[in-house]
């Protein structure tokens, strides 16, 4: 090894030649080579992570070209677990690459996990996500889970052994569609920030294993969410579901399965919590609203009877009178971001509540206004 290479990064702190080290002989399975998937392939490989494996069936299509930065026009048509692993290794032929150019499932998970130490979840739907995170519960492996949606990412470590599983965030698949990234669009660089996120967990795992606090704490227990319209981040807390329905369990009773395709993901909120605007005034009367912006927005139009919980509290702890929730809840924002944000913050705490898809935006009827408290 060449130690000019790697003479940028051996001195952060936290890291030093035992971490760097610990890269080198680390192993990290990439499951999905597409928006996600490639700026994390990439500087795992430039970090020089000890073998790094792709999993992908598919070829590169020319509508992938606009985020997925491995592939050239040239490549159209190919592997892209092939396309991608000629690239890598014209970067760093140090890394050992395994490509696994077949699609992820319940019968070959436990197989193709099985030969790593860490997981970067790089998929696009709900039925893939659940499956990494059954197989990696059941082997005691961490995941580095992203999402993408128009402008938004989603990046957090999920890991059944120290922490809570993806399965505590969603227990459940959506009971309808969520679109993905084909259907609802997304800005490519959007794509390149949250691979790269996913890369820097990845390598603070390899780095510095175990979850004690120190220079290199990941994001397990924890989720990233980025606006990058608005450039608005937060993090909010995810806890250890007691109920979990994977890792409340023993991890060798975990059974596998195989979900329906149609389960796509984006970072919304589950469908089931989800309400469209025509839906909520066709049942109005049947929900306490929750208008989740700042004072000065809701006293300039609101919907009629609702309370006002800002995020912004919400994301201080200051918590609300939950128990004051005669009917079921529905929070709102003005355009649906904000909402989705509370409503992760809220679920642990509160009785089932939903979101307006859109906000006030999608809404189009009257509000009222009032003073400012």
């Amino acid at each position: 090894m060449n130690p000019r290479r790697y003479s940028r990064q051996v001195p952060l702190p936290g890291l030093g030649h035992d971490g760097q080290a610990r890269i080198q002989s680390a192993r990290v399975l990439c499951v999905g080579v597409g928006g996600l998937g490639c700026p994390a392939s990439l500087y795992l490989a430039a970090a020089g992570i000890g073998t790094l494996g792709l999993v992908d069936p598919d070829v590169v299509d020319l509508s992938n070209l606009q985020r997925q930065v491995l592939f050239a026009e040239s490549e159209v048509g190919l592997s892209k677990v092939e396309a991608a692993g000629r690239r890598l290794s014209a970067l760093n032929s140090e890394v050992r690459l395994v490509l696994h150019p077949e699609a992820l499932s319940a019968a070959n998970a436990l197989s193709l996990f099985g030969g790593y130490d860490i997981v970067v979840d790089g998929t696009d739907n709900f039925a893939a996500k659940f499956l990494i995170n059954d197989a990696a519960a059941r082997l005691g492996l961490p995941v580095v889970h992203g999402t993408l949606s128009q402008f938004e990412g989603r990046v957090s470590v999920f890991w059944a052994k120290h922490g809570p599983c993806y399965r505590c965030l969603y227990p459940k698949p959506p009971r309808s569609l969520i679109q993905n990234c084909a259907e609802a669009g997304v800005l490519g660089g959007v794509a390149g920030m949250v691979g790269s996120i996913q890369a820097i967990e990845a390598l603070k795992l390899a780095a510095a294993p175990g979850v004690a606090p120190g220079p290199l704490r990941t994001l397990l227990g924890r989720l990233l969410i980025v606006d990058t319209g608005t450039m608005e981040t937060s993090i909010f807390p995810v806890q250890k579901s007691s109920t979990c329905p994977v890792c409340s369990r023993p991890p060798e009773s975990v059974v596998l399965e195989d979900l329906p395709a149609a389960c796509t993901a984006s970072a919304a909120c589950q469908a089931s919590e989800t309400l469209s605007a025509g839906e909520l005034a066709a049942r109005l009367a049947d929900y306490t609203l929750i208008d989740v912006r700042e004072p000065d927005e809701w006293s300039r139009g609101h919907l009629a009877g609702s309370l006002n919980w800002p995020l912004s509290r919400l994301q201080r702890g200051e918590w609300p009178d939950l128990g004051a929730l005669a009917r079921p809840g529905l929070v709102y924002c003005q355009a649906g971001i904000r909402s989705a944000r509370a409503l992760e913050l809220l679920r642990p705490h509160a009785p089932p509540l939903r979101h307006l898809t859109g906000g006030l935006n999608a809404w189009g009827g009257a509000l009222v206004s009032s003073p400012s408290a």
